[in-house]
């Protein structure tokens, strides 16, 4: 395939020793304009103390769309704060996604060691992949859109968050969305005219038919994953324009850039929420720029949209947490909380939004099914996500998927070694995903610094219905 030509261009560019591994990466993954169009967020650097109405942290998937919604009050003064910095030519390209997470661009958070999970991979540790640019972790996932089942919402309105549940906040997935599948635009569960396109991938491939005849034969039916029914099969809905990735940032931010009461400070690390000990309120925000740290304060409001990772460590570091474990670290504890757990091609296609390039991360089929193991007293959730690649590891020449994975290179060519080159490149993938995991995991603080990253212990299959259901998934199938 062609796409695999120009990376093994690359690679020689990068061994031939003509620039330093360090240029290469810095000029590959320097910002590029993508057309008359669209245009960066400019970059603004707070005066010490400079006070706004809000101050949102993380301009990711959450954040990104905060910043919007609270800028269309003209009178309401936003900054939002960013470690990282803009996407780029390369993040755009949909099939490119596994190769993201080796840049930049990416936290480069690492797991604990798991006594169930990981043990051949690199450093027997997990990678875990959190966005580090505008626009988070929607710029390094594989850009399929799912919201999720309707009885999740539900349990958690069910739970005493009023406003929660799915008929509630589907008016709001339906605002956000600017669905330009044909078959969709008039489905009472997508919405159209939004800022955020939702897409199929331009480019076919015979693996879909056979997904889809599989499927029914083991009797389930083609769906709209985001639609009345969840379980079944279907070609992946993706955060995609035109071929393009359409991350959070794209979608939310770059229309707004012009917005006079939105300031955006990129590379800006957030060190920690300042609270005021006797009312416990959050009143401003220190964050490291260009090596001086600043303080800016909130008139109203400080909002934490940091991320499943980011936004636990930040209200450890700054007091909000379990106490036994602050004192461990010389933290004064603000606020008690219990300890924070985790529950359950061609390139000329490409530019014209055709062609394999758009594949979404490469997969080309998406399924949601319900093994013998699940317990859920709901009969439509589904606990297994199946992601049908294009593609496999096996074919991983470069090392790209590898790398992302933490897969060894010992451990690749043991199992894949023996067969031949052409038979390796003409192989697919399903990839088994657990979406309602009984294990728990846990997030502690490594020291008082929040430039050190946490502890992460995502207890994989620490109960062992987890691993049954994942048996079940890669060895039984649905009979």
């Amino acid at each position: 395939m062609r796409w695999l030509i120009f990376f093994a261009s690359i690679t020689i560019v990068c061994t031939s020793g003509q620039i330093s591994i360090f240029d290469f990466w810095t000029d590959l993954f320097r910002p590029l304009p993508r057309n008359e169009h669209e245009g960066f967020v400019p970059d603004y650097t707070p005066e010490d103390f400079e006070e706004f109405d809000f101050i949102v942290v993380g301009a990711g998937s959450a954040g990104s769309v905060i910043a919007n919604r609270l800028t269309e009050v003209p009178h309401w003064k936003v900054l939002l704060i960013e470690a990282g910095g803009n996407e780029n030519f390369f993040s755009d390209i949909p099939i490119f996604a596994p190769f993201l997470s080796l840049t930049p661009m990416n936290w480069g958070y690492t797991a604990e060691p798991q006594k169930r999970a990981c043990k051949d991979l690199r450093g027997k540790v997990c990678f875990m992949p959190r966005g580090k640019v505008l626009g988070g972790s929607s710029v390094l996932n594989f850009l399929i859109y799912q919201r999720g089942h309707p009885d999740d919402y539900n349990d958690w309105s069910r739970t005493g968050n009023e406003g929660w549940s799915y008929p509630e906040i589907l008016p709001y997935f339906k605002k956000s969305e600017n669905v330009r599948i044909k078959e969709l635009r008039n489905s009472s569960y997508h919405g159209v005219g939004g800022y955020m396109d939702i897409e199929h991938s331009p480019f076919y491939t015979p693996l879909q038919n056979a997904f889809k005849k599989g499927g029914e034969e083991l009797g389930y039916k083609w769906r709209d994953p985001n639609g009345e029914h969840v379980i079944g099969f279907s070609k992946p809905q993706a955060t995609m324009r035109k071929g393009r990735r359409c991350s959070t940032s794209k979608a939310f931010l770059e229309p707004i850039r012009s917005r006079r009461n939105l300031k955006v400070t990129k590379f800006s690390t957030t060190m920690k929420i300042l609270i005021d000990p006797s009312t416990k309120a959050a009143y401003g925000v220190e964050f490291m720029k260009q090596n001086v740290r600043r303080q800016v304060r909130a008139r109203h409001e400080v909002v934490l949209s940091a991320g499943t990772i980011g936004s636990a460590q930040l209200l450890m570091v700054s007091g909000v947490g379990p106490e036994d474990h602050l004192h461990e670290m010389g933290i004064k504890s603000l606020v008690k909380l219990p300890m924070l757990a985790a529950s359950p091609v061609s390139a000329g296609a490409y530019m014209a939004g055709r062609g394999p390039l758009t594949l979404p991360g490469g997969s080309t089929g998406l399924a949601f099914i319900r093994t013998k193991v699940s317990n859920d007293l709901s009969t439509t959730r589904p606990d297994i996500e199946l992601v049908m690649g294009a593609g496999s590891l096996a074919g991983d020449l470069l090392g790209i998927l590898r790398s992302l994975l933490g897969v060894t290179d010992k451990w690749y060519w043991q199992m894949y070694g023996s067969l031949p080159m052409e038979a390796r490149q003409r192989t697919f993938s399903l990839n088994p995903v657990l979406i309602r995991p009984r294990s728990i995991g846990r997030l502690m603080l490594r020291s008082a610094s929040y430039e050190d990253h946490p502890k992460i212990q995502p207890n994989y299959f620490d109960d062992p219905n987890d691993l049954k259901a994942m048996g079940w998934a890669v060895f039984t199938g649905s009979h």
